[in-house]
């Protein structure tokens, strides 16, 4: 018999929500309304506003994170080398826009010029460079697609109109099968990483990686910045816990280097926008369940992103294949789900947030009923002794009803190992560093919490009834586990798992 009556009973949803910041949502009670019902981490994509407005926004973020005393992630969106059309000049009605007809012979250019009927500018200077004859170039996300038929100078192609349409200023421009030569770092995603790392941003997302060393590149400059903007105690700190890097998966070059690059990122995004364009359209669902397997294995973040709920942008309720959408994703153990221009720019973005929080939950819900979380596979490996005390930490969380893992860490890598594990039980993550504490906001059934100081082991057993009972995760007579370092007379340290039953 179906169970589809069922209440979801897990009071702490694990999957994370993480919402784009726009003009739908940027003032100081859309955000808080955000926060209060389930958003875990903002995205600020760099792609719109100003450093002023997005500075405006950290700032209510960080000031509503601490009056709600919700934990909250911000996520800084490069732009990346996106190719662009440029401008056009105004028709005879007055739009900066023209008409493609199939079979029409148009002109694509690098010139400055403002384009026209028979004419479309593009920003990307290298493209007569980087295109061949007989092949594609498609437009406003794949609606429209070219082929170049001659190449005329340096400067110029001509190209045949495949699949017409209206073409607008500032549309995307996707040359499938082609590398180009454009950095992974524009001059404007300098600018807009230095922002981030002056106002304490969390997390950065790179995007178009092709590459494993853009990553490690994009380190480097994360660390001289650091150094650069930062000095004395406070530059010590963030060296130490700097920004993390989301590698976002959007070009299909990137799945040649795929391993390489999750080993060499803090996380990633199954990006499906851009993907989806230069990809066949019924390649990206088992890249995307690919991609989340790889990351879970490797205990790396993943992120799926791009058009989840897009009809809400206009609409109060999704469609049943939206929500089909945000319900696999969870099924298949993303980490967290974003939501784009539904909270940006939409009509109803508090609306969104909860039509996804609801269906991550019904999820979750039946998974943990069905025992799908924790499973483990049973090999001959021999484990570190960190990713050991994880294994041992879920099989116990299942095998005694654990109702919650408490974790001490400096840096999140025990935190990040438990998660991607998944667990039954919730993945308390305390932590003395702030920055840690946000950047844990991401991870999959893990709550973070901000320690004043360092405390003993004592003390810690302590703290972690008080959080799970005032939580109400835990009664008495239940049991959690607590996780952390001790430390004998002779000052050497051990890991410990305790099993605490809650007075």
């Amino acid at each position: 018999m179906f169970e589809y009556n069922t209440i979801p009973i897990l009071k702490l949803r694990r999957t994370k929500i993480v919402a784009t910041i726009g003009l739908s949502s940027c003032t100081e009670k859309a955000l808080k309304d955000l926060i209060v019902n389930g958003v875990n981490v903002c995205r600020l994509n760099f792609s719109h506003g100003t450093h002023e407005s997005h500075l405006n926004i950290i700032r209510n973020i960080r000031k509503i994170s601490y009056e709600t005393g919700v934990d909250v992630a911000i996520l800084g969106d490069l732009c990346g080398p996106k190719i662009r059309v440029g401008q056009f000049a105004p028709n005879k009605f007055g739009k900066q826009e023209v008409f493609l007809e199939v079979d029409e012979e148009v002109l694509v250019v690098t010139d400055n010029v403002l384009g026209s009927k028979g004419v479309i500018p593009s920003q990307y200077s290298m493209l007569i460079q980087d295109v061949k004859i007989g092949q594609y170039i498609l437009l406003d996300d794949g609606n429209l697609e070219l082929q170049v038929i001659a190449i005329n100078s340096d400067t110029c192609a001509t190209c045949r109109v495949v699949r017409g349409g209206i073409l607008k200023n500032n549309k995307g421009m996707n040359i499938p099968g082609s590398a180009l030569s454009v950095p992974a770092l524009t001059a404007k995603d300098i600018r807009d990483l230095k922002f981030c790392i002056e106002n304490r941003v969390d997390y950065v997302a790179l995007s178009f990686v092709r590459r494993a060393d853009e990553i490690i590149d994009l380190r480097n400059k994360i660390r001289t910045f650091t150094q650069e903007t930062f000095h004395g105690e406070e530059l010590k700190r963030y060296l130490e816990h700097p920004i993390h890097i989301i590698a976002k998966i959007e070009k299909p070059e990137a799945l040649d280097d795929m391993k390489g690059i999750v080993d060499a990122t803090d996380g990633v995004m199954v990006a499906r926008g851009d993907l989806g364009v230069e990809l066949e359209p019924q390649k990206v669902p088992i890249v995307q369940k690919e991609l989340i397997e790889l990351a879970n294995l490797n205990h790396k973040p993943v992120i799926v992103a791009t058009q989840m709920l897009e009809s809400m942008i206009t609409n109060a309720r999704p469609t049943r294949a939206e929500v089909s959408d945000v319900a696999n994703a969870a099924f298949d153990n993303a980490d967290a789900v974003m939501l784009s221009g539904e909270t940006a720019a939409g009509r109803y973005p508090l609306e969104s947030v909860k039509v996804m929080d609801a269906v991550i939950r019904e999820v979750e819900h039946y998974k943990w009923s069905h025992k799908q979380l924790g499973r483990l596979e049973l090999d001959d490996n021999i484990y570190d002794l960190p990713d050991a005390i994880s294994r041992a930490c879920t099989l116990l969380s299942q095998d005694l009803s654990i109702r919650a893992l408490n974790v001490f860490t400096h840096g999140a890598y025990g935190p990040r190992l438990l998660s991607g594990l998944r667990p039954m039980a919730p993945i308390f993550a305390y932590c003395t560093d702030e920055r840690v504490v946000n950047q844990m906001s991401l991870y999959w059934g893990v709550i973070p919490v901000l320690l004043d100081a360092p405390v003993n082991f004592g003390e810690f057993i302590d703290i972690s009834i008080e959080t799970v009972k005032r939580a109400r995760i835990a009664e008495k007579g239940q049991q959690i586990i607590v996780v952390s370092p001790v430390s004998d007379r002779d000052n050497k340290s051990y890991h410990s798992i305790t099993v605490c039953e809650v007075k």
